[in-house]
């Protein structure tokens, strides 16, 4: 039960698999290059912004919301196809630890200037 779930999910962000042409991907605004900052740039939201998680509770719920914008697409020899559920999952996951390392980092030097700062204003 839970292949055919995941399957049904992964299914609903994709077209079948059509290739298309680079201008095809352009028409669309789509992004072929590199997601990895994109990416990183969705995790830090997630992480920092706390009305961003009311409506995304989990990495999966995350990659989900990304597949949903279609506008993600991978080379392949014969042109390009919009990236799938799975693969944005698992580039998500692979960024997730260190980008979640340094925003909890971030957010301790933020609170400790704070509280430098306003200890000396007072």
């Amino acid at each position: 039960m839970g292949t055919q779930q995941k399957k049904n999910i992964e299914t609903d962000y994709q077209d079948d698999d059509e290739i298309i042409d680079i201008n095809e991907v352009r028409k669309r605004k789509g992004i072929t290059g590199e997601k990895k900052f994109f990416f990183i740039a969705c995790l830090r939201s997630f992480y920092e912004d706390e009305e961003f998680r009311f409506s995304v509770k989990s990495l999966t719920g995350l990659a989900s919301y990304i597949a949903g914008w279609r506008i993600f697409y991978v080379n392949t020899h014969h042109g390009y196809r919009l990236m799938k559920y799975s693969s944005i999952l698992s580039e998500i996951h692979g960024l997730s630890k260190k980008t979640r390392e340094i925003a909890n980092r971030e957010k301790e030097e933020k609170k400790h200037y704070k509280s430098k700062y306003y200890s000396k204003k007072q």
